[in-house]
């Protein structure tokens, strides 16, 4: 992933008690293909905040795994209820499953009448524009939220085929355990999750560009000027793998750096706090929209203080 070093003008914010220059870093897992960097950096230009940098790092990496057992289970279409996605990765690994069938565009209009549940607006939308595919249940923000759609549906309506759940080697729990004895899940791991292999050389040139901004500081108001380093945790798995590389090379900045903790959700935000991190708020909702305005309020609150 290629990181955005300088995608807006970074200027030293007035109103405050001390000078205050915000760095934004948004550790990001799983949104590559949506391309959320240049969506979050026009929300950011859209907003009425003119100093607010945004910076990306990727913690985690994806491997698809068992792409050939998962195209043998979606070409049975009949033996199925519908599909549970809880991630644009999970879409990515359908993607790939169904590029291996011979009779792809037969089996994925079949699919078009079978039922179809995603976790948020971004997995739904995307589906849409890649397999032509529509969902329901998008409005849950995460697992849990979903499995508690999916038995309230089938309270209405019993679901009697099993459901097929393309999955992360460190998925939730909470849809297998919600589902178990009501509802017949068959679970498929398709990606594994892995740390970003070149995470220690992309923090140490985020290290040097926090340097430098710290740097380019007037001399005159250094004493003053303190970097607000905001960083958005987009998952649990992200919160573990860069975490400690923060802790190593930014929290021992804090003479001149304030670091503030968002979660992009509640499990995220859970794990956070499970790890003792302070979390400044989590995202009210899965979209990136929400975030920028909702750190823009918060920027605004802060400087009001």
């Amino acid at each position: 992933m290629n990181i955005e070093e300088d995608s807006l003008e970074t200027k030293v914010c007035t109103s405050y008690d001390e000078q205050v220059r915000t760095v934004l870093l948004l550790s990001k897992a799983g949104y590559s293909q949506t391309n959320p960097d240049q969506t979050f950096i026009a929300e950011i230009a859209n907003l009425n905040l003119q100093n607010v940098e945004s910076y990306f790092i990727s913690p985690i990496e994806f491997n698809f795994i068992n792409i050939q057992e998962l195209g043998q289970l979606i070409s049975t279409v009949n033996k199925w209820h519908g599909i549970i996605l809880t991630s644009i990765r999970c879409v990515d690994a359908l993607i790939q499953s169904f590029n291996l069938l011979s009779e792809r565009e037969i089996i994925l209009a079949k699919w078009q009448q079978s039922t179809i549940f995603t976790v948020g607006d971004a997995t739904k939308q995307y589906l849409l524009d890649k397999l032509h595919l529509d969902s329901i249940g998008h409005q849950s923000s995460n697992s849990e939220t979903l499995a508690k759609f999916i038995l309230d549906l089938n309270r209405e309506q019993p679901i009697k085929l099993p459901l097929l759940y393309p999955c992360s080697n460190i998925r939730s729990e909470s849809i297998s355990k919600s589902l178990q004895g009501i509802i017949l899940l068959h679970e498929v791991v398709c990606y594994e999750t892995i740390p970003n292999q070149h995470l220690e050389q992309e923090m140490k040139m985020f290290r040097q560009h926090i340097d430098r901004k710290l740097q380019s500081l007037d001399e005159i108001h250094l004493k003053n000027c303190k970097l607000l380093l905001i960083v958005v945790f987009f998952s649990p798995s992200g919160v573990m793998n860069l975490f400690p590389h923060i802790c190593r090379d930014l929290l021992s900045l804090n003479n001149t750096l304030v670091v503030k903790f968002v979660a992009f959700g509640n499990v995220t935000a859970a794990k956070m706090t499970d790890l003792g991190i302070e979390v400044w708020f989590v995202s009210s909702e899965p979209k990136i929209k929400t975030l920028a305005r909702e750190i823009e309020i918060r920027l605004i609150e802060r400087l009001n203080e």
